[in-house]
């Protein structure tokens, strides 16, 4: 109903009545309540709450309602941590809606953000050392949350070198640290739907993101010229290797789930394109080729049974991008493809 009544609407050409919509007044008790109610709901009600928010914050933010600001300010701030989750959730709805915005549309959003940035960086270096289900929830969502506001367009007004430093390292930790054991008990296909696993996805979501649309020099428009140069030679290749400990667990056939795999073989694809990651990139290549791409990227027994009862499956199965099994050899694939082309001494031509 908040979906698609809530906007004032005129009559259509030829009707006298108003089409109905929500009174200013209900949509008043609404706004001042919704966030409260995202935060003390069950969470078998959540989704639909922060669905209506959504479309709140769509047509009355920041006009008629600026004070969603303060209000989710108030509970971030909060000591009572069971307010931050549902806090985080609304303020995800915010950001969400400018995301793919263009940079001049995003001023109401920034100035939020000028207020949110510093506190949700706090709150993430707070619980990094904390790996309980809870703790990792909300590091998962605050990750949400900046890869929403990054992903299109980077604000360089908002993220400067110091405080893109301070994220790095966020995301580095994220990403170096293990997962709990106990979790190798859990289904293995239901693995990647666990907090630890979709923090580490987030993570990497951010980390090739910013690697590939604004850290690549030679890759980028001029606006983002000197933050890829900045990125290039301050973080990339330190990243590299702690994706590089990535693929060499999977290697040695410890767990890692397909899209922790699949961003971590794009995240070198990227570096195959400077000298400076390829150097370091370079000594471990004949290894990634042979023990992690080559089986990938192999037929195996499994995929023979599967072609023979069901070959329909194994199509969907094999060349379906939104299916997780294929993400890992697509970007295996990529990957090899785009090293023999650019970097010859893997294919084994002569300089």
């Amino acid at each position: 109903m908040v979906s698609q009544y809530w906007q004032d609407r005129e009559p259509s050409l030829g009707e006298v009545v108003f089409p109905f919509n929500i009174h200013e007044n209900d949509r008043t008790q609404i706004r001042d309540n919704i966030v409260e109610g995202i935060i003390q709901c069950p969470e078998s009600i959540r989704a639909q709450l922060t669905v209506c928010l959504r479309a709140i914050i769509k047509h009355d933010f920041p006009g008629r309602w600026t004070a969603i600001v303060d209000k989710i300010g108030l509970y971030l701030q909060s000591q009572n941590s069971g307010s931050w989750y549902g806090s985080l959730l609304a303020l995800y709805q915010l950001v969400k809606t400018y995301e793919y915005k263009k940079a001049e549309e995003r001023d109401p959003l920034l100035a939020a953000m000028q207020i949110f940035l510093p506190r949700v960086q706090q709150l993430i270096t707070q619980l990094l050392p904390d790996g309980t289900i809870f703790s990792v929830l909300i590091q998962k969502q605050i990750l949400k949350i900046f890869h929403a506001l990054v992903q299109y367009s980077l604000p360089l007004q908002l993220i400067n070198n110091t405080v893109i430093t301070q994220w790095m390292e966020i995301l580095r930790a994220v990403m170096d640290r293990d997962v709990p054991p106990e979790t190798l008990e859990v289904d293995e296909d239901d693995r990647p739907d666990l907090v630890w696993w979709k923090s580490k996805k987030w993570a990497l979501h951010i980390i090739t993101r910013l690697f590939e649309r604004y850290g690549s020099p030679g890759n980028v428009t001029k606006e983002y010229f000197e933050f890829a140069d900045f990125f290039l030679k301050t973080y990339a290749v330190g990243i590299q290797q702690v994706l590089l400990k990535v693929l060499d667990q999977h290697r040695q056939k410890q767990y890692v789930t397909p899209h922790v795999l699949q961003k971590s073989l794009n995240y070198l694809n990227q570096g195959l394109s400077h000298s400076l990651t390829w150097k370091h990139m370079k000594p471990h290549m004949q290894t990634i080729s042979q023990e992690v791409i080559f089986p990938l990227m192999c037929y195996k027994d499994e995929d023979e049974k599967l072609w023979q009862e069901d070959p329909y499956e194994y199509i969907r199965m094999k060349f379906n991008v939104y299916d997780d099994h294929a993400l890992p050899a697509t970007a295996a694939q990529s990957l090899l493809c785009k090293a023999a082309r650019k970097r010859k001494e893997v294919s084994g031509e002569p300089h």
